[in-house]
């Protein structure tokens, strides 16, 4: 397996959570990969950082906001009102903003190099030296970079093959390498070769390791590292004994947000405003639970906080001052999750301090907070907002695509989808059983956000969770109840989180990690320990650790949150 895309895999798959089946431990893992699209599929489009905004479109970077320190790097130390291209590049696929202004900024390319820009008095770019840039510079020479996490003049990144660096100030041990020592160039930190995941925040460090543990150090004032005291910590320790963490929260606030494998959403450190969503302001120095909800995929933090849910329903707590939360009023402070206006069927969200952005299936950004004389929120000359308004158009690309037998899907940035290719069951979905040698659009809806293509069928999945199938379903694997063929999208019952087609079987994840398979079973390629086939969802086992699935023509391979990998059905 290729760790370049093993470790993007685990790190972009946050969102999706997992199980235990009554599969066996894969020992050669090599497989065809079908078509296994993740419900918040694989393209980001927006990172907030404290008074910048940045977004990716087919592969095109830009931005906006303050650029005091060329924050922004596109040559000068101008502030941008409205979004400008940066460079002419096509090719950035995540870029990372720092929880400081007076910090590093970082993008990372289609080939796995890393670039940073804007302030480095601390050498928290990792360039070897102290000097402030305004264009983007490559670090060093390697291309295997996956992640960064750049905090309050340090900054951590992971590479390909489990590694974990870092680099800039470290007085309160922020590195992790056992002593106080600040850096310019990137240190390995440890020899552990496991790391999965980073965040960073005000002096502090988490990660993640594929065994599901979480690992804090630096600044522990208000708790903020979870380990029960406000003790300063200079190298890795482990948060607790659980190991089911996914992902951590950045922020320079000194409060924590962390997700488990099951969807829950654990907090603690600094409670000012409410911060933690607990009804409270009592500060926490271990990770409490926030509610009992198991459908949480992602969280971003800063004064305010937004959490989404795998239905695609925002919700938001703590400081409105600016109307971030964009609840249609300025002011107030909230110490329990609000479900926030016009909130249904998000893709995605980030934030910055007092402003906030939200990405719905139309492909068109969104904003509410501070707008200030920086232009935050990239609208332009005009005042605040207390509601979520547009602040940029679609992308009319695609971001996903699915490959079948002999037929293709594509889910463009508008969140329609169109297919193409052959239809003689009807899985193209436009009604009928006619060929199509160019792009049809299945429909009129526009919140289509991943797709999935078996050999003569098709799944593809809604932002709201549901499931859709057509075409061929002599085995069932629609999992509509049947085996009766299907020319239009059908919808399979419950709420989802990410699918894969194989031949004529299909694997499937909900929200609350379990998994769940149909269709045909004449290898033991559902996992259900049988090889009784299924036309209708049957869950596989009873654990919740899977973070991904693919299913092959007559097998199936599943990915835990442990990092260890599970296979199943026809071994030829």
């Amino acid at each position: 397996m290729n760790k370049l895309w093993f470790y993007k895999q685990v790190i972009c798959l946050s969102a999706m959570l997992s199980l235990n089946s009554n599969a066996t431990k894969a020992r050669q893992p090599g497989t065809r990969n079908k078509s296994c699209v993740a419900y918040r599929n694989q393209y980001q489009r927006l990172y907030s950082a404290w008074s910048q905004s940045f977004e990716i479109r087919g592969g095109r970077l830009y931005d906006w906001g303050f650029n005091t320190y060329g924050n922004l790097g596109i040559g000068n130390n101008i502030t941008q009102l409205l979004p400008v291209q940066v460079g002419n590049d096509s090719d950035w696929v995540s870029v990372y903003g720092c929880v400081d202004e007076a910090g590093g900024y970082f993008a990372i390319k289609a080939d796995g190099s890393l670039w940073g820009w804007g302030n480095n008095s601390s050498g928290d770019l990792g360039l070897g030296n102290n000097i402030n840039i305004n264009l983007l510079a490559q670090v060093g020479t390697d291309h295997d970079w996956v992640s960064v996490a750049s905090g309050d003049k340090h900054t951590l990144a992971l590479k390909a093959d489990g590694s974990l660096w870092a680099t800039g100030q470290n007085t309160l041990g922020q590195l992790g390498l056992g002593n106080n020592i600040s850096h310019n160039t990137f240190q390995q930190v440890g020899t552990d070769h496991d790391w999965v995941g980073i965040g960073t925040g005000n002096k502090c460090s988490f990660a993640v390791k594929s065994n599901g543990t979480l690992w804090a150090w630096g600044d522990n004032i208000h708790g903020k590292l979870g380990l029960g005291d406000s003790t300063d910590r200079n190298s890795p320790t482990q948060v607790g004994s659980d190991n089911k963490w996914l992902t951590i929260t950045n922020n320079n606030i000194n409060h924590s947000m962390c997700l488990k494998a099951d969807g829950s959403l654990w907090v603690w450190g600094q409670n000012d405003d409410g911060y933690l969503g607990l009804g409270d302001n009592i500060n926490r120095a271990l990770p409490t639970r926030m509610g009992s909800d198991r459908d949480w995929v992602k969280v971003v933090a800063a004064s305010e906080i937004l959490a989404l849910k795998a239905s695609g329903v925002l919700w938001g707590w703590g400081d409105n001052s600016h109307g971030q939360l964009g609840l249609g009023f300025f002011g107030g402070s909230y110490s329990i999750p609000m479900q926030l206006i016009n909130s249904d069927g998000k893709v995605d969200i980030n934030d910055g301090v007092l402003f906030s952005f939200i990405l719905k299936p139309d492909g068109i950004l969104r904003a509410a907070g501070e707008q200030g004389g920086g232009g935050l929120l990239g609208i332009g000359a005009m005042p605040d907002q207390d509601t979520f308004i547009t602040t940029s158009t679609p992308a009319t690309e695609w971001v996903s695509g699915a490959v079948g037998g002999g037929h293709s899907l594509a889910v463009y940035s508008d969140g329609g989808l169109r297919a193409w290719g052959k239809n003689n069951k009807g899985q193209l979905g436009l009604g009928n059983t006619t060929d199509a040698d160019t792009m049809i659009r299945i429909g009129s809806d526009s919140n289509w956000v991943a797709a999935a293509a078996g050999s003569n069928y098709s799944l593809g999945m809604k932002a709201n969770g549901s499931l859709w199938a057509w075409g061929d379903n002599s085995q069932g694997q629609l999992g509509t109840g049947n085996t009766t063929d299907q020319h239009s999208p059908v919808q399979v019952s419950g709420t989802w989180a990410t699918v894969s087609a194989g031949d004529v079987h299909t694997l499937a994840l909900k929200a609350d990690g379990t998994l769940w398979a149909w269709g045909n079973n004449s290898y033991g390629q559902l996992g259900t320990g049988n090889y009784t086939g299924h036309n209708s969802p049957v869950q596989v086992g009873q654990d919740s650790i899977w973070i991904a699935i693919s299913a092959g023509e007559g097998h199936s391979l599943g990915l835990k949150a442990d990092g260890t990998l599970w296979a199943w059905g026809s071994n030829l």
